[in-house]
């Protein structure tokens, strides 16, 4: 199944996955509403997972981990970037021109799928979404040499 995607760093993208985090902060935003799938992307906010109580070396890198479905994407002022900061749990103080994005009903892809992050959205191919919280693996699915890089990288995180 072919689905739009987008790539957060760690801890985020576990935070949005666990259903912790249910608005994103981005410098834009998207008229696409719908199914979206969480990169993890091979860069992680040491600081933040501290700050949010993770554990880096647990942490997935460089790989898809989960769908949630896109709701909205708002304009943030200040006030609305501090009344909803239990949403986006972001430390760091507001500044012009932020975006929340809107997320809800996360699923986890167990296993993750390893595949090349991009910026923006872009298109991936994950497993059929299965009515279970958890998403079905592909069968015969294999890692390419593009992929193995990845995960190279990844286990130097």
């Amino acid at each position: 199944m072919k689905l739009k995607a987008l790539s957060f760093r760690q801890p985020w993208a576990s935070l949005i996955v666990d259903g912790r985090k249910t608005l994103d902060l981005r410098s834009w935003e998207t008229k696409y509403r719908g199914p979206l799938a969480v990169y993890a992307s091979l860069e992680v906010e040491k600081e933040a997972c501290q700050q949010q109580g993770d554990d880096v070396a647990t942490l997935t890198t460089g790989a898809l981990v989960g769908v949630v479905e896109l709701v909205d994407v708002l304009p943030l002022d200040e006030a609305a970037y501090q009344a909803r900061a239990a949403e986006h749990l972001n430390g760091r103080p507001w500044r012009e021109g932020l975006f929340g994005w809107v997320v809800k009903n996360p699923r986890p892809l167990d296993p993750p799928q390893v595949v090349r992050g991009r910026l923006n959205l872009f298109e991936v191919e994950i497993p059929v979404i299965s009515e279970q919280p958890a998403l079905s693996k592909v069968e015969g699915s294999s890692v390419t040499s593009d992929d193995e890089l990845v995960e190279s990288q990844r286990s130097k995180v």
